[in-house]
């Protein structure tokens, strides 16, 4: 907040405003406000109303606390940009800055650009020193407070006006959970095998133990895939490498929950976003009522279309789109015929001058790559991503 208050009179100057918004009771609030000098609002949410309702709930946490978050709103209440901020990776202020000098009345001004933070020791401090004059936050609401009641109702009309954000998360598959819960119990079993059976079933203690790290292993991959940090980023590297117009017609095949589509709708402002998809339970628990509820949070509704098709048999005819993109879709194919099939349609609808954007796993992309390139796609080329790529090719004139 330290680095808004300095940057409040600029912001202010582009014809903004600067609202801050805490869980902690308005005492505590008011002296962290007094402190720090802020020259704006610090508003008080100690039911946890407005944070459960925008999605920023933390309830595992110290009783319930709010994700660190930045929302820019357009007059009406529409959201024009929302940040999930992580201790690493978060919206400088001068993003934001950046962000309202494009235009607020833009259909796509650029988004902010995310900046990596490293702590220093003066930040733990801080936080230490913070703990220690203004205590460990609580869910218990100050229901006394006149000044918390008013605020609260302030906020959420704001919220209601506005409505919640939008829901993009990956789910992982019931049959996957269940498969990975065994293997670390056998993993378990392996381990008690080991320390108690005394040079007992050595093979049995060793065959358990590599079906639990295994399961360790496949853990881990799945929390880097379905991970909101990677596809952020894999979903702006692609958005940034089309040269939008703002009228192009774009495809989206295996649109899932409307991540990258859209992301790709915000910037048209005649053109059309088409998402495809057979949203089958097994490929996240996706449904495409929840494409069209994210779409119309976002304010994108009437330029996005959904069609529940087969991918290796596409209904749309050649040259349909500008741009067919596509996001962790090639690994839910099946077979490697059926993913040849999947690029042939996807080049087949790429209009001459079109562009193709793919984000996957390494092999499937690499796979990917060649057939484009025999196809005689040219600039085949990795834009990000060392395990994950994504990958951009263009279909000549």
């Amino acid at each position: 907040m330290a680095e808004y208050r300095d940057l409040s009179a600029e912001i202010r100057a582009l014809g903004a405003d600067l609202v801050a918004l805490s869980v902690d009771p308005p005492a505590t609030s008011a002296a962290l406000r007094a402190e720090l000098a802020l020259p704006f609002s610090l508003l008080g949410d100690v039911r946890r109303e407005v944070v459960a309702r925008w999605g920023l709930l933390n309830a595992e946490e110290k009783g319930g606390i709010a994700y660190p978050a930045v929302f820019v709103l357009a007059r009406g209440g529409v959201v024009r940009y929302r940040s999930l901020d992580r201790l690493r990776s978060r919206v400088s202020p001068e993003g934001v800055i950046a962000f309202l000098r494009a235009g607020l009345a833009s259909t796509a001004p650029a988004e902010p650009a995310r900046t990596t933070v490293w702590p220093a020791l003066r930040d733990y401090l801080r936080v230490a020193r913070n703990a220690a004059r203004f205590g460990i936050r609580s869910p218990r609401p100050d229901n006394a407070s006149q000044e918390a009641t008013m605020i609260d109702e302030k906020v959420s009309a704001t919220v209601r006006t506005a409505g919640p954000a939008a829901d993009y998360a990956l789910q992982v598959p019931a049959h996957v959970r269940h498969g990975l819960t065994l293997g670390l119990l056998l993993g378990v079993a392996g381990l008690l095998v080991s320390l108690l059976g005394r040079g007992h079933a050595p093979l049995l203690a060793i065959g358990l133990l590599t079906i639990g790290a295994l399961a360790v292993a496949f853990l881990l991959v799945i929390a880097l895939v379905v991970g909101r940090g990677l596809r952020e980023k894999a979903r702006d590297t692609i958005l940034a490498a089309f040269p939008w117009r703002g009228d192009e017609a774009v495809l989206d095949v295996g649109c899932g929950n409307g991540f990258l589509l859209v992301g790709a709708a915000r910037r048209l402002t005649t053109g059309k976003a088409t998402g495809i998809d057979l949203w089958k339970a097994d490929a996240g628990g996706q449904r495409a009522e929840a494409v069209l509820r994210n779409a119309g949070l976002e304010g994108v509704a009437s330029r996005v279309a959904l069609t529940n098709g087969d991918a290796r048999r596409m209904p749309f005819p050649d040259g349909a789109f500008d741009l067919v993109m596509s996001s962790l879709m090639l690994h839910h194919v099946g077979s490697r015929s059926d993913r040849e099939q999947v690029m042939a349609e996807m080049m087949r609808v790429t209009r001459p001058g079109g562009q193709v954007l793919l984000y996957d796993m390494l092999p499937f992309v690499r796979a990917a790559a060649s057939q484009l390139r025999a196809h005689g796609f040219v600039e085949v080329k990795r834009l990000a991503g060392l395990a994950l790529v994504v990958l951009t090719a263009t279909r000549p004139r």
